[in-house]
């Protein structure tokens, strides 16, 4: 029978890994695939302790924690009547990111990460100047 201290301990752990779950969010600079990887670590941490965390959970969780770029991905989501499972989510936010990549919204840094703000940051650049001029 565990003692009073290791339920305390689980509990503690537990609430732990669902506020880090809540709280994520994809960094600048990081691949949609990344973050949804640390998400799918999460769940898995929270199982692994005997937490379940529905898929409906899990994918307004992953939506809230992406950035503003994706406001209109969102937003086209959540207008549907029902929300994609997660695995079906998973598979539209790579191709989102892939279309926003050839679109040019977002484009890889040197180190192969994608950036919203390299596209911003390029036209900005010649203060106003043509690059003829």
């Amino acid at each position: 029978m565990a003692s009073w201290l290791e339920c305390f301990n689980k509990l503690n752990h537990i609430l732990s890994l669902k506020n880090q779950l809540k709280e994520m969010k994809m960094n600048k600079g990081e691949y949609v695939q990344s973050y949804i990887m640390r998400v799918f670590c999460l769940r898995d941490q929270l199982q692994f302790v005997g937490e379940q965390i529905s898929d409906r959970e899990l994918v307004v969780v992953t939506l809230q924690g992406l950035p503003p770029i994706w406001e209109i991905f969102i937003t086209t989501l959540s207008n549907n009547n029902v929300l994609p499972s997660f695995d079906e989510l998973v598979g539209k936010c790579t191709q989102e990111e892939a279309m926003m990549i050839a679109r040019g919204r977002i484009q890889k840094h040197e180190e192969g990460e994608p950036s919203a703000f390299a596209t911003q940051n390029k036209k900005r650049k010649g203060r106003g100047r043509t690059s003829g001029s």
